[in-house]
């Protein structure tokens, strides 16, 4: 939500429920980067993320189609 968010031109703020879950910045890889309440891009090759398919495996449940 975050990238279309940052896309829309003139789009306004976007809440975002940063605290709210202990394991938050684990489920992704790269983690979320919030800052003085500013969502920061990966500065990765592609710019994106993905699940953090360890942590999935530990504490989730994942599928195949």
């Amino acid at each position: 939500s975050a990238a279309v968010t940052a896309a829309i031109t003139g789009s306004s703020l976007l809440e975002h429920a940063v605290y709210e879950a202990p394991r938050r910045s684990d489920v992704l890889t790269p983690p979320e980067r919030i800052e003085n309440g500013l969502f920061w891009f990966p500065d990765t090759k592609n710019s994106d993320v993905v699940l953090n398919r360890e942590l999935v495996i530990k504490r989730g449940s994942s599928w195949t189609s």
